[in-house]
């Protein structure tokens, strides 16, 4: 078996964009509980999501939705403080 190396790999990777809009940031958020895996694993096997993921996915949609609905949207919404923490 040959193995080659590959020149920049992962490093060459462009970083990832600020999110563009409040429903992005909502989605980015739940994507890093690991929401998706669980939610498929609920519909194949049955077993429910872990109460503490599904409460913070909660928490984020409510989030995302007051913000939305807000007259003027704050430029910083991506900041950590208007979210809820894991």
């Amino acid at each position: 078996m040959n193995f080659r190396i590959i020149q920049g790999g992962m490093a060459t990777r462009p970083h990832q964009a600020r999110s563009q809009t409040i429903g992005d940031e909502a989605r980015r958020r739940i994507a890093a509980l690991g929401y998706d895996a669980y939610r498929a694993r609920m519909l194949a096997t049955g077993e429910p999501v872990p109460k503490s993921v599904d409460r913070l996915r909660m928490q984020i949609e409510f989030v995302a939705k007051t913000l939305s609905s807000l007259a003027s949207t704050p430029e910083d919404f991506a900041d950590d403080a208007y979210w809820p923490s894991p």
